[in-house]
């Protein structure tokens, strides 16, 4: 399976709700086609994929500086409201500059105490389960962990694994 890297920012409001938002400061150029984005490096492009929530607003912004060398473009994923929460999960992918995109497929699953993306590549599958900070374990596809985030490893040519981090 192509290297891939998840990431899962949750987020609470102290007293009173806010409006959360999620940023990438990329230093390179990059594409943005809807939820996805393409950042080209000298060396190596990286591709991310916004995966949850789907209906925040994902905005091009600009950093200010008097300078216009120095104003960079960057991504901001926001809530469209004041919440108590909000939860960001993104997957990212890098690959060689000339490389083409891998033929990853990223799934939100269905989890209790927390969140599951499901990662395909062909015959291959990755389930990674991250626990929320208020529940004692997650739970998706029959699986369960107290640990902090936990990873199923199904291969067609090996038996499964489950890897479990922090506890």
């Amino acid at each position: 399976m192509p290297p891939y890297l998840l990431t899962f920012d949750e987020l609470e409001a102290a007293e009173q709700n806010l409006t959360f938002a999620w940023q990438l400061h990329p230093r390179e150029p990059f594409i943005r086609n809807g939820r996805d984005l393409v950042i080209n490096g000298s060396k190596a492009a990286l591709d991310v994929h916004l995966l949850f929530p789907v209906d925040d607003a994902v905005v091009e912004k600009q950093s200010p500086s008097a300078e216009a060398a120095q104003r960079l473009r960057f991504i901001q994923w926001r809530t469209p409201a004041p919440e108590a929460r909000a939860t960001f999960l993104a997957a990212m992918q890098p690959r060689g500059k000339n490389a083409s995109a891998s033929a990853l497929a990223f799934r939100v699953l269905e989890a209790t105490g927390g969140w599951a993306i499901e990662v395909r590549s062909g015959e291959n599958t990755d389930v990674a389960l991250f626990r929320s900070e208020r529940a004692k374990t997650v739970t998706a596809q029959d699986r369960s962990t107290t640990g902090t985030a936990a990873l199923l490893r199904q291969r067609s040519s090996a038996t499964d694994e489950f890897l479990v981090m922090g506890q």
